[in-house]
């Protein structure tokens, strides 16, 4: 058996890695430690560097069966734990654009009043830019479009156009 033990250790371990079968890595453990223990020394560099090798791909193959049983086991909390993370990191991005929505209307109020009405074009597009907005868009107290920069597809919120609200930020 100390000859064929390293041989069928290493057909099992390539069987449990072809299928993921646990039985085969566990029969591959118990291979390899027959072919050892029955080993009549000396054992040729060969023989050494193949059990050596094989020892480690056993014990490669029981850490991923551990890493893999834990990830099945602890799934549900681990998902929990990911929807959370990801939704907290959702909620400070929208929050984050929310303020520089804000900070894009008040800057666009004082290019509006420093530019005594007639805003620049250049102007308007370094201020889209620099609050990474799609669109600007400026409304006098009518409801009436002043300026516009960027793509907006669909309509501007009439409740923003009337001034109710100062911005308008939606994200999908």
């Amino acid at each position: 058996m100390g000859s064929v033990g390293p041989w069928a250790s290493v057909a099992f371990l390539w069987v449990w890695a072809g299928s993921g079968t646990s039985w085969a890595l566990f029969v591959a453990a118990v291979a390899w430690t027959v072919g050892i223990v029955t080993h009549r020394p000396p054992m040729d560099r060969w023989t050494s560097v193949g059990s050596i090798l094989a020892l480690v791909g056993i014990l490669a193959g029981f850490h991923a069966e551990r890493q893999v049983t834990e990830i099945l086991n602890e799934w549900d909390a681990y998902w929990d734990r990911r929807v959370d993370q990801v939704g907290d990191l959702l909620s400070d991005e929208l929050d984050r654009r929310q303020l520089e929505g804000e900070a894009a209307a008040d800057a666009l109020v004082a290019l509006h009043a420093e530019s005594g009405g007639a805003i620049p074009q250049e102007d308007l597009s370094d201020l889209r830019r620099r609050y990474r907005s799609a669109a600007l868009a400026l409304y006098d107290d009518g409801g009436a479009l002043v300026a516009w920069e960027g793509t907006h597809r669909g309509m501007v919120p009439e409740s923003v156009q009337r001034g109710e609200r100062r911005q308008s930020y939606r994200d999908l």
